[in-house]
C-alpha cells in the first residue's frame, strides 16, 4: 500500500514475509490458527528499477485469525486490465492448499526420479 510519493521516491508499506499458523485438525472455525503479517515500509526511487530499495524498516507484526481471513471478501486487481473483481475469503485457504498440494506433488516426483536413479 503506497503511503507517500514525492521528492522523487515512493514510501509503500509491505508483508514481505506471511507466516501462516494453521490447525488442520480444528474442530471450529475459531481453532483454525493465525495469519502473520510481518509489516515494513519501504522507499523506492520513482523511474527506476523497482527493487532497488533505498530504505527498508520493519514496523510491526499484524496477526489475524484465519477464521476472520475466510470471513472477509477482498477487492482483487487484475494488473494487466485494472480490472476489479470480489472475491469471498475462503478462496485464500483453497488456493494455499491448491498450491501446497501442487509443491507435494513435484517433491515426490522429484524423490521418485532420485529413488528410479
Amino acid at each position: 500500500m503506497i503511503i507517500q510519493q514525492g521528492l522523487g521516491t515512493t514510501t509503500e508499506l509491505v508483508a514481505p514475509n506471511i507466516a501462516i499458523n494453521w490447525n488442520p485438525t480444528a474442530l471450529n472455525a475459531e481453532q483454525l490458527g493465525t495469519v502473520n503479517f510481518s509489516i515494513e515500509q519501504i522507499v523506492t526511487r520513482d523511474g527506476s528499477d523497482p527493487l532497488f530499495v533505498v530504505a527498508r524498516d520493519f514496523v510491526s507484526v499484524i496477526n489475524a485469525p484465519i477464521s476472520e481471513l475466510l470471513a472477509e471478501d477482498y477487492t482483487i486487481i487484475d494488473p494487466e486490465t485494472g480490472g476489479e473483481s470480489s472475491e469471498p475469503g475462503w478462496k485464500l485457504m483453497a488456493l494455499i492448499k491448491a498450491v501446497v498440494d501442487r509443491r507435494l506433488q513435484l517433491a515426490g516426483a522429484v524423490a521418485a526420479q532420485a529413488a528410479a536413479a
